[in-house]
């Protein structure tokens, strides 16, 4: 490969510290890892005397295959093969790793310094939620019992009005953003020190009215530009002028000790003949600058004088330091509970190997053990981490690499100052101990992109707003060298949001949709796009929804909330009921399901039938009834007492997944929208429930708990993931975990979106370096005030929140490979105005206060800059949504009010079909509002002794291997999301199941739980050549109609796969059963019936004719034609 002369420079660099600048798409990777092969072939190193750091798990991963096929491809022209022999040998052994796992490996190793056992467990976060607030517990009930004034006044102050509620969030959450510190005591000492330094204040102070003068001087600039550009006028030029005059002179005379501060506002002039949408323009510029220069007035010098402010302060800070002495008390309660479990977290970690580190002599054990130390993603490391780097590395070993442009984890409690204070003070020449080197040649994207990200962020990223200078060393080059396509322009779409009934979400989604479709109608595969957003979560229900309307694939990288789904809402009131029945509310849910049918009427019949009981529960369990509703009763009883009998029994994982399978469950959740996605969600509610019993605690009681604490703390559990990298799917995607990607078309979107600043709003602030402030709480009056102090530390935040945003534009915009487009909505009645700002320069709050992204972007492009000019087009497009309606109509299928409008969908297929064979089972039964058709073949099969559908002994026999319920399931994934035309021979099929497997689609164990030559088998059947050769096929497709034999309940299924020849179709139903030879015939009656239910569902769907209808066992590898009967 020909580097650059950076990279060389970067892979030949010795006897030096280097600080690697790499921007997006450098090549920052290869450099590392060509750097570590060249360090070992020339110095003779072995792989295991390097220290690596890789952000991820991930990026360690890929980072040891790198070096691995490098190693090989060495070997090949190598004439010292033995030396390379043994790099591969030892390649398992090399510390490529997190941090977190090289802490791990230090308290490992010299657990006994800090009080552990060696079998200690490293828990996930939703594992500590309960134990944290246990711990608190007891810390707060021991303050109270010793009624200390100070605890007392803390809990009246940040308690809430209902107990100590708030307060306990309180402790917790600037507990957890103080384990980013290294020595926290040392740090407790600094804030105490801060908070009584009076000068150090009124410094702060004194520089915050400078920088609000300053900006209203900017805001004022805007209005002389304005009257310059309609043309001028004299009286009000003059006027202006004098205004600008006026507020220079109040900044030059202010000084820390001030305590006077007067402008002085004239009324501004009357000019008969001028413009008066003009002098409405003047005069909301002129409201800008005045409203800030009123309120440094109002605020600190006539309302709230400033002694006032210092004495209040005083105050505050007194009960500031008390609420720090509760919080480590409870941090050191913490950490006794934890060692007392030999459970610790990632924090922990941490802050247990720096303790570690600490003796010299393991400190030295560590510096001689690896010759050179690497660290990846450099811009994202917080304190403690670079503390404990600097503990390991020597005076010239260390290799650090990243981008402070895309420093992006301020809220992981990153600190890019780390990264911004070394590149100011290292060198690029003469040979420093501490070198910086810039590669900003970028590989990745086009042209005109990168001169449109250059045009944007040239003089607007500065030291002071980002961390650095966006300069010619920090600039993007072109680096894919000559001979490039002509590439499309950088498209910015803007659109209106206008007032009706269509939120912000939908018309936003749509617009985006919209940009799809067109782009695939231009030949973009769908494949090729990601919608990236800042926060994409409050649009993925629209995205679902509307795509799906407009046939557009997509797959939601971000997600829906894990615990808010339905299928794990309705599960986990199962668990609650099944542990405890007495419960009203989850029992209520479950009998207001489609999956028991009880209508609201049932639910009041309960009640009003038994008014002798008390609560609900016991009208249901103890009461009478009759007719419809007693059989209702009796089948939720009935099921309730098995389930209950066997969760003595079987595990947590087992529980579930026999609530799922055997009581309809996964039928129902197969039914509605992303079907997949839900049985997914369950199959991942199972993951948790055996991590949960791994850890110890076997009991439904607990786990109900566990779970109860991780949605009370609103904990985000990511869904289930299905779509691979290789999947024809426009993926929907948060700017975070685009990091470290590229796409070769990027939609960034949502950039109307007003940035989030709720933590401004938190009662107490924390500060790395300022510490703690809160609002001054009058406790006589009952009232709260904000002083200068508060004021400080708020825009300090502020400008380190808006830098983080600047740099998450600048990774967003990197990310595309040949395409970029930029999309955002404006309220319609805005939409002129805010153009007119943005072309002019003339932005109200500032250009660095402004709300949004969109903001950003359009002042500086029509900002004239130095730099070339991109290609772009712009776009300001207006909609009548009126003729939309279809597709943007809400249809909350998912929520759980709207059961009753799921069962009126378009699915729903009324009238007459054909008459059904088989007779329902003598049994009497309750009449469901919904029944499955495996259900009805179950039945069937119920009354053939010896006929079993699966075996027995799987289920209670504890699985060391999968249950036949979940090997056909997969079975039944693999048969939809097989491709049958590149199924030509065996190897070629196990490609496939292989790919899914990697997709996560299959698990990886499916070919060890069943013999999948089978599956291969009926593609080489005589059926499975018609398949292979059919004009069109159907895979999984729910339905739901009225079977008036059933009292008019709802049948619901999923047909497996037909396909159409001609003009009618074939149906094939595919079954994993364990049947032989001897007795697959045993079967036939019961799937005879459910055949009849999809032939009518298929016939009355498609208004096609049933041909044929099959019934395929894997097993035996037997297609059995059940219509028209064989002869």
């Amino acid at each position: 490969m020909k580097w650059s002369r950076e990279q060389q420079q970067a892979i030949d660099g010795r006897n030096s510290n280097i600080l690697v600048s790499a921007a997006a798409g450098s090549g920052k990777t290869a450099v590392l890892t060509a750097r570590i092969l060249d360090l070992m072939v020339r110095e003779n190193l072995n792989i295991d005397q390097f220290l690596v750091f890789t952000f991820s798990r991930g990026a360690a991963k890929e980072m040891k295959e790198r070096l691995y096929k490098n190693l090989v491809e060495g070997l090949k022209s190598a004439t010292d093969k033995a030396y390379y022999q043994n790099q591969l040998l030892r390649i398992n052994q090399a510390k490529i790793t997190t941090i977190h796992s090289f802490c791990n490996e230090v308290i490992k190793e010299h657990f006994f310094l800090v009080g552990m056992d060696p079998d200690y467990r490293i828990g996930e976060e939703r594992d500590f939620h309960q134990i944290k607030d246990e711990v608190l517990d007891e810390v707060m009930e021991k303050a109270y019992v010793l009624e200390d004034p100070g605890f007392i006044e803390l809990v009246e102050i940040y308690g809430g009005s209902r107990g100590d509620g708030d307060l306990r969030t309180v402790i917790l959450e600037l507990h957890q953003k103080m384990q980013s510190l290294p020595y926290l005591e040392n740090w407790r000492q600094r804030a105490v020190a801060k908070g009584t330094d009076r000068d150090l204040w009124l410094k702060a102070f004194h520089e915050l009215l400078i920088e609000k003068i300053d900006k209203a001087l900017l805001i004022h600039e805007g209005a002389l530009r304005y009257l310059e550009t309609i043309g001028g006028c004299q009286i009000l030029g003059g006027f202006f002028e004098a205004e600008g005059k006026m507020i220079e002179a109040l900044k030059e005379d202010l000084n820390p000790d001030t305590l006077v501060f007067d402008p002085e506002f004239n009324r501004l002039p009357i000019i008969k003949a001028f413009d008066p949408e003009d002098k409405a323009t003047l005069k909301s510029i002129r409201d800008a600058y005045k409203k800030i220069l009123l309120d440094i007035k109002t605020n600190y010098f006539d309302k709230y004088p400033l002694s006032s402010q210092m004495e209040d302060f005083s105050i505050q800070n007194g009960r500031v330091m008390n609420l720090l002495e509760l919080i480590f008390d409870y941090h050191e309660a913490l950490i006794r509970h934890k060692k007392k479990e030999n459970l610790l977290e990632f924090s922990d970690l941490e802050h247990f190997s720096l303790e570690i580190l600490r003796e010299e002599d393991i400190r030295n054990h560590y510096k001689e053990r690896f010759e050179y130390v690497f660290v990846d993603e450099y811009q994202d490391s917080n304190l403690i981490q670079e503390e404990i780097i600097n503990h390991i590395a020597r005076r010239d070993n260390l290799f650090m690499v990243g981008d402070l442009k895309q420093s992006i984890y301020r809220f992981r409690l990153a600190q890019p100052e780390i990264f911004r204070d070394k590149y100011k003070r290292y060198q690029t020449q003469n040979n420093p101990l501490n070198l910086k080197i810039d590669l900003n040649r970028n590989f990745r994207s086009a042209r005109n992109i990168l001169s449109f990200v250059n045009y944007i962020f040239h003089d607007f990223m500065e030291e002071d707003f980002g961390g650095i200078r966006y300069d010619d060393a920090s600039k993007l080059y072109y680096g894919k060298g000559e001979g490039e396509e002509e590439a499309p322009p950088v498209a910015i779409d803007i659109f209106a949001i206008p007032d009706g009934s269509f939120s912000k979400e939908e018309i936003e989604v749509f617009e985006i949709a919209s940009k799809v479709s067109d782009l695939h109608k231009e030949g973009v595969p769908y494949g090729d796009i990601v919608v990236l957003m800042r926060s994409p979560a409050s649009y993925v229900e629209s995205f679902n929804r509307i795509f799906n309307v407009m046939n557009i694939p997509v797959f939601l990288e971000s997600t829906s909330e894990f615990m808010e789904s339905l299928e794990i809402s309705l599960m986990l009131n199962m668990l609650s009921v099944l542990d405890n029945p007495l419960q009203d509310i989850p029992l209520a849910s479950l009998l207001r399901s489609p999956l028991y049918g009880f209508t609201d009427e049932d639910l009041f019949q309960i009640r009003n039938r038994n008014p002798g009981f008390e609560d609900y529960h016991e009208c249901l369990f103890e009461g009478s009834f009759e007719g419809e509703l007693l059989l209702k009763v009796s089948v939720f009883k009935e099921d309730l007492g098995y389930l209950r009998e066997i969760s003595r029994f079987v595990s947590l994982e087992e529980l579930i997944w026999e609530i799922f399978t055997t009581y309809h469950f996964q039928e129902f959740f197969v039914g509605l929208t992303d079907g997949d996605q839900r049985i997914g969600n369950v199959r991942k509610l199972m993951d948790l429930a055996k991590s949960y019993e791994e850890q110890g605690s076997k009991s439904l009681s607990a786990f109900n708990r566990y779970m109860s604490v991780l949605k009370e703390k609103q904990l985000k559990i990511q869904s289930a993931r299905l779509a691979g990298e290789d999947s024809q799917v426009v993926r929907l995607m948060s700017v975070h975990k685009s990091k470290g990607l590229e796409f070769p078309v990027v939609i960034y979107a949502g950039l109307g979106k007003t940035f989030n600043r709720q933590e401004f709003n938190d009662p107490v602030l924390f500060h790395h370096d300022w510490g703690l402030v809160s609002r001054y709480y009058d406790l006589e009056y009952k009232g709260k005030k904000t002083t200068f102090h508060r004021d400080v530390l708020v825009n300090r935040l502020k400008i380190e929140g808006a830098e983080e945003e600047l740099r998450i534009l600048y990774v967003a915009l990197t990310r595309a490979r040949d395409r970029l487009v930029l999309m955002g909505g404006v309220r319609q009645q805005h939409l002129e105005r805010k153009m007119a700002f943005w072309q002019s320069g003339i932005h109200l709050k500032g250009i660095r206060d402004s709300d949004t992204p969109l903001d950003w972007l359009m002042y500086n492009l029509y900002t004239e800059k130095p730099v070339e000019i991109p290609d772009k087009r712009l776009r300001v497009t207006t909609r009548d949504f009126s003729e939309y309606e279809g597709l943007l109509i809400r249809r909350n299928y998912d929520t759980k009010e709207a059961f009753e409008g799921y069962l009126a969908d378009e699915v729903l297929i009324e009238g007459k079909g054909i008459e059904l064979p088989g007779q329902l089972p003598d049994k009497p039964r309750a009449i469901q509002a919904k029944v499955a058709v495996t259900a009805l073949a179950h039945e069937n099969l119920s009354h053939d002794e010896g006929v079993p559908l699966s075996r027995p002994e799987d289920f209670l026999a504890g699985r060391g291997e999968k249950s036949p319920q979940e090997t056909g399931i997969e079975i039944h994934r693999l048969m939809e999301y097989i491709d049958e035309k590149n199924v030509r021979t065996l190897e070629s099929f196990m490609d496939q199941v292989k790919n899914l497997q990697k997709r996560k689609i299959l698990s990886e164990d499916l070919d060890k739980a069943f013999d999948l030559g089978r599956v291969y088998g009926f593609f080489k059947g005589p059926l499975g050549r018609r398949l292979i050769e059919a004009e069109e096929i159907f895979r999984e497709v729910p339905f739901v109609l009225r079977d008036e034999s059933l009292g008019g309940a709802l049948v619901q299924g999923v047909i497996d796969l037909y396909f159409v020849e001609g003009q009618e179709v074939v149906l094939i139903d595919f079954k994993s059963d364990y049947v032989t030879e001897g007795n697959y015939n045993r079967y036939l009656e019961a799937y005879t019936r459910q055949l009849a239910y999809y032939q009518r569902a298929i016939e009355t769907l498609t208004a096609k004719k049933v041909r044929e209808s099959y019934v395929h066992f894997f097993r035996i590898n037997r297609s059995i034609r059940v219509f028209p009967p064989s002869s």
